[in-house]
């Protein structure tokens, strides 16, 4: 999304990711866009005590932020942020628990495969106040490692036999904990439920084995804020409105949409 933004609207994105997954160094590359003096800079707010000296440093320098992915428009907003794009993950959490409530769940495991992400947690423990179940006690740290995933679902459904849930926060964490589930004989009997998309969750869904996935829209998360920043640079204004506007407007964008 933000390759093609890029190309519709003839600007220069550059990426940049923390590959190990540290806040710390993370915070550096925000520190180092702001002392590069892009036009923009788009951030997710991965923690947001962490994080808001190095965005700081962008804003004092009167560059242009948004920010996407993890994070609220409210903290968004405490960081001088133009927007947000963005799913509250509290919120989310909490309308997957509403909907495994009324069908009967009371126990669940939360399996977060990128605790390195404080804000994952936000997703458990939604889910966990809407069906009134302990959030810590049914929280798993389960890294990334796939076998390693798995083996820790199976240990936790083990030990706990009544779960009557398993919540996964994305494809990492999804299909090895499908795999458990199915190896202990429990593919059909037990609630699973998952945040976003693949393959392995779109083929659950099909045979009844997964109830649903929380699609939180990474394309547009991609795509938006790079309209969004180049439209402002080429209208020379910061009217979100008239923005939108424009964008919505824009005939590259509507056929990426329409396409998407």
């Amino acid at each position: 999304a933000v390759k093609q933004a890029g190309e519709d609207f003839d600007v220069t994105v550059d990426y940049r990711n923390p590959s190990s997954g540290d806040l710390a160094d993370m915070s550096r590359l925000i520190e180092q866009a702001a002392a590069q003096r892009y036009d923009g800079v788009i951030t997710t707010i991965a923690d947001y005590n962490v994080l808001k000296g190095s965005i700081k440093k962008v804003t004092d320098k009167k560059i242009p932020l948004i920010t996407i992915n993890s994070g609220t428009t409210k903290q968004s907003e405490e960081l001088g942020a133009i927007m947000h794009v963005g799913q509250p993950e509290f919120e989310a959490g909490k309308g997957a628990g509403e909907r495994a409530k009324a069908a009967g769940v009371k126990s669940f495991l939360c399996v977060n495969h990128y605790a390195t992400n404080p804000a994952s947690f936000e997703r458990c423990r939604g889910f966990a106040e809407a069906i009134g179940a302990d959030f810590k006690k049914s929280t798993l740290d389960s890294g990334e490692d796939p076998s390693g995933v798995e083996a820790k679902v199976q240990a936790y459904l083990r030990q706990n036999p009544g779960t009557q849930a398993v919540l996964a926060l994305g494809p990492l964490s999804a299909s090895p904990s499908m795999k458990a589930i199915d190896k202990m004989g429990l593919k059909g009997k037990i609630y699973f439920a998952t945040f976003d998309l693949s393959d392995d969750i779109a083929r659950g869904i099909k045979d009844g084995s997964v109830q649903f996935a929380i699609d939180q829209q990474p394309y547009l998360q991609g795509y938006i804020p790079v309209a969004v920043m180049a439209t402002m640079k080429q209208m020379h204004t910061t009217d979100l409105k008239k923005v939108s506007a424009a964008v919505q407007a824009n005939p590259k964008v509507k056929a990426r949409f329409d396409e998407y």
